[in-house]
């Protein structure tokens, strides 16, 4: 609710009304102001990128492991790969059964 402007409980409301807000009293004060947007034609949806190509980098990780368990940090440098390509290599190789976490954030191979 709007008030005074030396109150600071007021700001809220006091800004909205400043930056234009529309004062709604049923649906269909909001069906007015939605009306322009829901008029408005639909664009045609652009053609779809092909996918990047599969890259099989769990391989290459899973060949820098051993039963030992490896630190994550460790793996990356090891491998050369961005962090994110070595966190979704470790997720499929996760989900695949063919490594182990360990507390640390270290890996092991199965």
């Amino acid at each position: 609710m709007p008030g005074s402007p030396l109150d600071p409980r007021a700001n809220g409301p006091n800004n909205l009304i400043r930056e234009g807000a529309t004062l709604t009293e049923s649906v269909a004060d909001i069906l007015a102001v939605l009306q322009p947007m829901i008029a408005r034609p639909k664009l045609e949806a652009l053609p779809e990128a092909a996918p990047p190509a599969p890259r099989d980098v769990g391989t290459g990780l899973e060949q820098l492991l051993g039963p030992v368990a490896t630190p994550l940090d460790e793996l990356v440098r090891q491998s050369g790969l961005a962090p994110a390509d070595v966190a979704v290599a470790i997720l499929e190789l996760e989900l695949s059964g063919r490594i182990t976490r360990h507390p640390g954030n270290k890996i092991s191979r199965v």
